[in-house]
């Protein structure tokens, strides 16, 4: 894949949000990785632009504040905080009928900006989605003691290295997902690992119960799955863009010239 420019989008704050995309047809794509480094620089980055490519398909990966050529953030990243990103890109660009790709907690923060801004996305794909990610992880850890406080206001796991601020877990009730006001007009699917430890598919389960959301187990995979590093997972992020942009144009056939849903 040809070297993409890397773009900035200049906030109100005075703060920046970097992202690549790549011009084709609508919807496009809207990916936003997960927590640490930023989507580009994880195979869902590009992949996700290289998909795009090949099928001349709008894509925009976006880069959250602290993820790198964006801000970064004193306090670090938050799931709020990559909801309003989120939303500023949207503002900013003017995106409207995507189709998601969210990753991990990018997943939980996609679907917060969606429940405020409800024309943003048509379709959503979520990828181990990490949702409730406080509730699911951080909390049984502490209740079984693995996790470590240090005395720069930052919790520690151990066993995986991951490390936040005390900060992570403020406002995280504002960003709740309630499944009935979600908007989304087209399909919803979650591709998520049967053995991920850090965000558990239990609530990917629960999620895709309550929503009707089609849920693509991948047995024996980790949390990997979130960044497209297995080809297992790069198999089926391809077979489930395909069939939801397949979906897609079967509406706009029926439905005609000058529908929403019209390519």
């Amino acid at each position: 894949m040809a070297s993409l420019p890397h773009e900035t989008i200049s906030l109100p704050t005075g703060d920046r949000l970097g992202f690549v995309r790549v011009a084709g047809t609508e919807p496009g794509l809207l990916v936003v990785g997960g927590y640490g480094k930023s989507a580009l620089e994880k195979p869902i980055g590009p992949i996700a632009l290289q998909y795009a490519l090949q099928r001349q398909r709008a894509c925009i990966v976006l880069e959250f504040r602290s993820q790198g050529r964006s801000s970064p953030l004193a306090q670090g990243m938050s799931v709020p905080g990559m909801r309003d990103d989120i939303l500023a890109a949207a503002e900013a660009l003017g995106l409207e009928n995507c189709l998601g790709i969210g990753a991990s907690l990018g997943a939980w923060a996609l679907l917060a900006a969606q429940q405020r801004r409800n024309r943003l996305l048509w379709g959503m794909l979520a990828l181990a989605p990490a949702i409730d990610w406080d509730l699911t992880y951080f909390k049984p850890l502490s209740a079984r003691g693995g996790l470590a406080a240090d005395g720069n206001g930052h919790i520690h796991v151990p066993a995986s290295g991951i490390v936040v601020s005390r900060d992570f877990f403020n406002d995280l009730d504002a960003c709740r997902i309630k499944a009935g006001v979600l908007g989304l007009k087209g399909p919803h699917h979650i591709i998520h690992g049967t053995d991920d430890v850090v965000a558990p598919i239990a609530r990917s389960e629960q999620f895709a119960a309550e929503s009707g959301a089609k849920l693509i187990r991948l047995p024996g995979a980790g949390h990997e799955v979130s960044a497209l590093q297995s080809a297992a997972a790069q198999q089926a992020f391809v077979l489930e863009c395909d069939a939801m942009l397949a979906t897609r144009a079967t509406l706009a056939a029926d439905r005609g010239p000058g529908h929403p849903d019209a390519e």
